[in-house]
């Protein structure tokens, strides 16, 4: 409440699990609160009755087994490492989309990234993969807004190496990417999601 005082607790942490990891668990759409973890195919919605599943991704052979929770974390997770898991990184979602980034990670390769686009209506996924290899100014998501535009977070020098790709691109203001210097802050960019 406004003093402090915990009213309920869900989600507890009943694993073996207790190392802290950093990442984005919480995120909001209108009126709905939204929270992942890591290690968890799951993306709850917090609701008066408690944290209720909004999505449950089978990641089938890549998911994160139950025995993981269980046993030592960090002989489970070298093991896990080895075969490679998948792993719910970001979440955002408004009336016609959900959006997931889903990272995959294996033992000596590069991370992948993966971001999916569910359209709710149609209950088609898109999908757009970023390796080391090609990460571009559009693998940082940090939001979607209620206008069906993605948000993306790309750093100056991102823009900068990528800004003979980005003048094919249909962007409203070129001359903020010619702009650009390598020391200037990272940028926003908008993009409209195209109605299928």
């Amino acid at each position: 409440d406004k003093s402090g005082e915990i009213l309920q607790k869900y989600l507890e942490n009943n694993t073996s699990l207790q190392i802290p990891v950093e990442e984005e668990k919480f995120s909001r759409s209108g009126s709905h609160l939204f929270f992942k973890e890591s290690f968890d195919n799951n993306v709850y919605c917090i609701e008066s009755e408690g944290a209720i599943i909004r999505y449950s991704l089978d990641f089938g052979d890549f998911s994160i087994p139950k025995t993981f929770f269980v046993n030592d974390f960090y002989k489970e997770f070298e093991k896990l490492n080895k075969q490679g898991f998948l792993n719910i990184n970001k979440f955002f979602e408004n009336n016609r989309y959900a959006f997931f980034e889903v990272v995959f990670q294996k033992e000596n390769q590069s991370s992948e990234i993966n971001q999916l686009l569910y359209e709710k209506s149609s209950k088609r996924i898109y999908k757009q993969k970023f390796t080391d290899d090609n990460i571009s100014c559009f693998s940082n998501v940090i939001g979607l807004t209620e206008n069906d535009e993605l948000i993306y977070l790309p750093n100056a020098l991102d823009i900068i190496q990528k800004r003979d790709d980005l003048e094919k691109e249909n962007i409203v203001n070129k001359q903020i990417i010619n702009e650009i210097e390598e020391d200037d802050n990272a940028v926003l960019f908008l993009c409209k999601i195209k109605s299928r």
